[in-house]
């Protein structure tokens, strides 16, 4: 019986052995997810200030758009103007234009009746001469 006990006791030292190489096996095996997980996590933080620099990129972006449309719009507001005021100037031409010619058909009235009064006045001179 006491080799019997021996024997057990030989067993139970050796389980015990194994079962202990297995628990330092699990410890390694478990520092290893920790480390891991760890090294998942500071790479979840890297992603997460790479998305945040996008979307800042992605709003600065927009925000230049905003104003490059509202410049797009001011220009094309100042170009209608522009338009306008050619517009308007070329209906002052054209009245200016037209002022002009009734000045020269005025003139040339004008130039009329002087060489009309001169030829009365020339031959007034001559008719008062004679007499």
């Amino acid at each position: 019986v006491a080799g019997e006990v021996k024997g057990l006791a030989s067993q139970t030292t050796k389980a015990t052995g194994e079962i202990g190489e297995l628990i330092a096996a699990v410890r390694g095996a478990t520092d290893g997810a920790i480390a891991a997980i760890g090294a998942i996590g500071e790479v979840i933080g890297e992603m997460n200030q790479i998305s945040a620099a996008i979307a800042s990129a992605v709003e600065q972006q927009g925000a230049a758009t905003r104003e490059i449309a509202g410049s797009i719009h001011q220009a094309s507001q100042g170009t209608d103007q522009v338009s306008s005021s050619v517009a308007a100037v070329m209906h002052v031409v054209e009245d200016t234009e037209r002022a002009a010619e009734a000045v020269v058909a005025a003139g040339d009235q004008v130039a009329t009746q002087i060489d009309t009064l001169h030829s009365k006045v020339d031959g007034a001179v001559l008719g008062i001469r004679v007499a």
